[in-house]
């Protein structure tokens, strides 16, 4: 990145704490701290709950999602029911907020089950919201890093204490504000992404929606019933609305943007209006992925650590500076809407004056909530620091660990707000049990849609039927029962143990859809053109007389680059000199001579002929004073060419002399080498084994060490110069508008040699080969190990492409293959 980008990501992160201590003097209350006196207008409660929601996993994730081979735009069946959810939260949870000025969501529980219920529910959102915000904070500040050239800690660090800063001193009003500007910011970075990927699309926004619609990325609708798929219609309609009506009608990190409305109505109406924005939003980032996917059919598309760094890695090699800035900022403010105001105010309202000092004063509570936002902070900030060992899908990371905790809360709000009778200790343990069976269901893998269903329907059942069936000193027991029931039928059924005793430890893995790419690298340097590479030579031993450029020093046509002195030539030039000095003295006593006799042959007092003698020696003398010119001329063009004169705009790459110097005119003595920048090319040297496979026009990365990878085109493929030869040459032009690094740069060059867009693949290692037969090992659903006879295809050092002979899903083998049989028990676990 430059040091324009720098500027923009540090003045943004500068005017966001200015911002934050700019409300500093408005926070006399905790009610101002929390609430902002309750003066938020709709537009900006719309604004900022699309932003609270919006995080840089939105920014990252989505677009990866239509990224790969096997995307397309399903995600949105979520926000369908996201829309669905928020005007259920409009009718069932907003009125009850609005019946009296409650501080937190968790007063609603207090009212209507007393204290365990209501504690419980706030230390799930303590608990839930610190972790799922700590990942955010980590997947902003791994994007950051990358981006930035920073080690990620560091990253964590500035953006959390900066988070810390603003949110202390500015409080919820510092949060809303910033969240209505920075909306606007990370729509911008999303826009200024999607620009620069459309311009690298020879066929433009046409190309792009016929590669979204033959590929099949604009696909919205599964109507497949299966729990296993996070985005189906059902998992969409029903995972949907429950997650938002525990997002945004139980947790106090949205709910607290509600209760700051002006009114009822106007909480209801900002929320209503954000679905449909939030809709527009996601459609937005999924078609940038499809754009970007478009974008790389053109160029040698990267090998991504995970897929959630498709954005970041598209900025740092494309996005010109000072637009990367932005866009790195824009990032930034899609995580910066911290929940630790949120935090504090259930840490204030619900256990401080709870417990600690129910009569505390606004100044008490103003203190503590300052405390309480620095303490949450922290935790963020640790937690953040211990995701950096993440090894699944950020987006995926993040919701699952929200949608834990948020469906038995759900749960219990729901229950609040029915008419009918429950108790609050079965309401309290019914949570317990269902935040157990959720988590239970989490590692069966049951897609993450279904936490928020499951947690609230186990909740709400639990608490109905122990109120309904059984009396009430039997009732908390029974809950227990049903409990471990619950929770022991959460899991798939297994093999008596018995027939796991001595079973093989091995690791698998799915075969999956993934784009394929066979990639040949080589190392190389850039090296000028032929015609951009100008070196001084002398024609003959000279003195150097004129050397006036150093080194890096710009050039343009027809400046002096070299003069020098050649011996011979002074000396000839001399001569010619005296020649010309004698020559006039000839012709000047000549001339003299012809007046005088001309004067007295006119006079009678001489013959004719000693005038015509006369003429004559004239005639002599003017005709040698001419050759004498001529030749002073003619060492003067010689002198001249002795010269040297820039043949194009360039550079000075590298002075051998100077002045005074004497060169030989050897040919191996050079004086001064010009090159021209623009005329630049990277020579490889491929390995003659893998010359068979490369051919002008294949798209290539060209990365200098330390540097950004670069796209290339490979131009022009030698043969080895030898029989012995163990390498041979291939040249590389860099894509146009790309700015070349010095000449002499070593470079890594990785050469695309074949791409299948979506192949079947599973890992090389997994390969077995016997009698010329391929074949892997498969882990049943019986935990048996069965032989599948494969043919391959497509094959790199990581992935191989499976023809036929395996289905997407089943499970290969990747371990412990040599102590395995076909028919033998194992017990598997997904490598890491």
């Amino acid at each position: 990145m430059a040091g324009l980008d720098y500027a923009i990501i540090g003045l943004y992160l500068c005017m966001i704490v200015w911002l934050g201590a700019s409300f500093a003097k408005r926070q006399t209350s905790a009610s101002e701290y929390f609430l902002i006196g309750r003066t938020v207008p709709w537009w900006a409660v719309c604004f900022t709950v699309v932003a609270t929601e919006t995080s840089t996993l939105t920014f990252i994730s989505i677009p990866a999602q239509t990224y790969a081979a096997s995307g397309n735009f399903t995600f949105l069946q979520l926000a369908l029911g996201y829309i669905a959810g928020r005007f259920l939260v409009s009718a069932l949870f907003i009125p009850k907020y609005f019946a009296r000025e409650l501080m937190t969501s968790y007063e609603v529980l207090h009212e209507r089950f007393g204290a365990p219920v209501r504690n419980l529910g706030s230390a799930m959102f303590l608990l839930t919201r610190s972790a799922a915000d700590g990942i955010r904070l980590f997947a902003t500040s791994a994007v950051v890093a990358t981006l930035v050239g920073v080690p990620i800690w560091g990253a964590i660090l500035v953006l959390g204490i900066a988070m810390i800063v603003y949110t202390f001193y500015g409080g919820a009003a510092a949060v809303i504000w910033t969240d209505v500007i920075q909306m606007f910011v990370y729509l911008a970075g999303a826009l200024i992404v999607f620009w620069f990927a459309l311009a690298g699309v020879p066929g433009g926004l046409r190309e792009v929606l016929d590669f979204g619609a033959t590929s099949g990325r604009f696909v919205m609708f599964d109507l497949r019933l299966d729990f296993f798929r996070a985005y189906t219609f059902w998992a969409g309609l029903v995972g949907g609305v429950a997650l938002t009506l525990a997002t945004h009608g139980t947790d106090q990190f949205l709910v607290q943007r509600l209760l700051t409305a002006r009114s009822r109505q106007q909480a209801q109406a900002g929320l209503s209006l954000s679905g449909i924005l939030v809709f527009l939003q996601f459609a937005l980032f999924l078609f940038i992925g499809v754009t970007l996917a478009t974008f790389y059919q053109h160029v040698a598309a990267p090998t991504l650590a995970r897929p959630d760094m498709l954005i970041p890695t598209f900025v740092r090699d494309y996005v010109p500076a000072g637009f990367a800035g932005f866009v790195v900022a824009a990032i930034v403010a899609a995580a910066l809407s911290p929940s630790i105001n949120s935090l504090a105010a259930t840490t204030v309202n619900d256990f401080y004056l709870k417990y600690w000092k129910p009569g505390a004063s606004d100044h008490d509570m103003l203190r503590v909530a300052h405390r309480a936002t620095v303490g949450w902070g922290m935790v963020q900030i640790g937690i953040a620091l211990l995701a950096t060992q993440l090894n699944q899908s950020v987006l995926d990371a993040g919701l699952a660990v929200l949608g834990l905790g948020a469906g038995p809360v759900l749960g219990a709000f729901l229950l609040a707000v029915m008419r009918r009778r429950v108790e609050a200790w079965p309401v309290a343990v019914s949570m317990l049990v269902a935040w157990v069976t959720v988590w239970l269901v989490w590692a069966f893998t049951v897609a993450w849609p279904w936490y928020a269903v499951t947690g609230a329907s186990i909740t709400v059942l639990l608490s109905l039927a122990s109120t309904m069936v059984w009396p009430a000193r039997r009732r908390l027991a029974a809950l227990c029962v049903l409990g471990l029931l619950g929770a022991g039928g959460c899991g798939r059924d297994a093999e008596p143990e018995a027939a796991l005793t001595g079973a093989i430890q091995v690791s698998v893995e799915p075969a999956r859809l993934n784009m394929l790419r066979r990639i040949v690298s080589a190392r190389g340097a850039v090296t000028p053109m032929p015609d951009g590479d100008f070196t001084v030579h002398a024609t003959e031993t000279s003195t150097v007389v004129e050397l006036p450029l150093a080194e890096g020093s710009v050039v343009k046509l027809g400046d002096i680059i070299a003069r020098f002195e050649v011996p011979s030539r002074v000396a000839a030039i001399q001569a010619a000199d005296l020649d010309i000095a004698l020559g006039l003295t000839k012709v000047d006593a000549a001339k003299a001579r012809v007046t005088q006799l001309t004067s007295l042959v006119g006079r009678g007092l001489a013959p004719r002929i000693d005038l015509d003698t006369a003429q004559g020696d004239l005639a002599r003398a003017q005709s040698e004073l001419g050759v004498a010119r001529q030749i002073l001329a003619s060492e003067r063009v010689a002198e001249e060419r002795a010269t040297v004169r820039a043949k194009f705009d360039g550079v000075v790459a590298t002075r051998w002399h100077y002045a005074g110097d004497t060169v030989l005119a050897t040919g191996t003595d050079p004086v001064i080498r010009v090159i021209d920048p623009t005329r630049v090319q990277i020579t490889a040297d491929v390995l003659v084994q893998d010359l068979g496979q490369i051919v002008n026009g294949q798209t290539a990365t060209v990365t200098p060490m330390g540097e950004m990878p670069m796209p290339a085109t490979v131009t022009r493929v030698t043969t080895p110069t030898s029989p012995d030869a163990g390498t041979a040459s291939v040249t590389l032009t860099l894509a146009p508008g790309i700015t070349s690094p010095p000449t002499g740069t070593a470079v890594l060059a990785e050469i695309l040699i074949a791409s299948v867009p979506e192949a079947l693949v599973v890992p090389t290692a997994a390969i077995l080969r016997v009698s010329g037969v391929s074949y892997v090992m498969v882990a049943g659903s019986d935990n048996r190990v069965m032989r599948r006879d494969v043919r391959v295809g497509l094959t790199t050092p990581q992935l191989t492409q499976i023809l036929d002979g395996l289905t997407v899903g089943e499970f290969v083998i990747t371990s412990a293959l040599t102590e395995i049989n076909e028919g033998d028990v194992v017990l598997f676990t997904r490598g890491g």
